[in-house]
């Protein structure tokens, strides 16, 4: 079976709690990273896990954790990891195959910056950022994605030259098309299709999936 994990972090939080709970029932193992546990208080769901420095949840939020004997691993202001990897790691120490984050990004954007190259530092575990009007993800190899037409959408390198990107589905799509690292030709894409999918010979891609038309 695939073990899933579904992590709530502490950046910008959708006002629709529906959003939250619709993912949580769809999971095995749910991981609430520092002040992330506000919305699992807010549904009234015990997370298996509370895990970060806890320096932004607020203390009736761990009390409510306590109080449900939600199992609360806390780690010092000063280390090397985010709050949010610390909640992966657990993830990926329980066997879990597939990640999704949500709550990751927000107005920090170095924060921001570092949650979207935890996608590729562990990769393995298929990780995923979901929101409400977007997601985030990765392709190593080869990934088709249910989608709607005309849904706006990014492909862009992750940390190295990518060779061989194939994309269908979309308005622009490519064959086989080498991307420098630094390039932006995968920017301001739409789907065309209700599936679309993406393919490499050699390296990362990530893709910004908007759940909408933007501009």
């Amino acid at each position: 079976m695939k073990i899933k994990a579904y992590i709530i972090s502490g950046g910008d939080k959708t006002k629709d709690l529906s959003f939250y709970e619709e993912n949580l029932l769809k999971t095995d193992v749910k991981i609430a990273s520092d002040s992330g546990i506000k919305i699992f208080k807010k549904l009234n769901i015990k997370p298996d896990y509370l895990i970060g420095d806890l320096d932004s949840a607020s203390n009736e939020d761990i009390q409510w954790a306590k109080q449900n004997d939600v199992q609360i691993l806390k780690y010092p202001v000063q280390k090397n990891e985010i709050d949010s990897e610390l909640a992966i790691m657990k993830a990926q120490q329980l066997g879990c195959k597939k990640v999704f984050l949500s709550s990751i990004t927000g107005s920090r954007i170095d924060h921001t910056l570092a949650g979207i190259y935890l996608l590729g530092k562990y990769s393995k575990l298929d990780p995923e950022i979901i929101e409400e009007e977007y997601s985030i993800g990765i392709v190593k190899k080869y990934k088709n994605i249910l989608t709607k037409k005309n849904n706006s959408w990014a492909i862009l390198p992750l940390g190295e030259k990518v060779e061989g990107l194939t994309l269908k589905g979309f308005k622009y799509n490519l064959f086989e098309k080498n991307i420098d690292k630094y390039d932006s030709i995968g920017v301001s894409n739409k789907s065309k299709e209700e599936n679309v999918t993406i393919s490499i010979k050699k390296g990362i891609v990530l893709y910004i999936h908007y759940k909408k038309t933007v501009r």
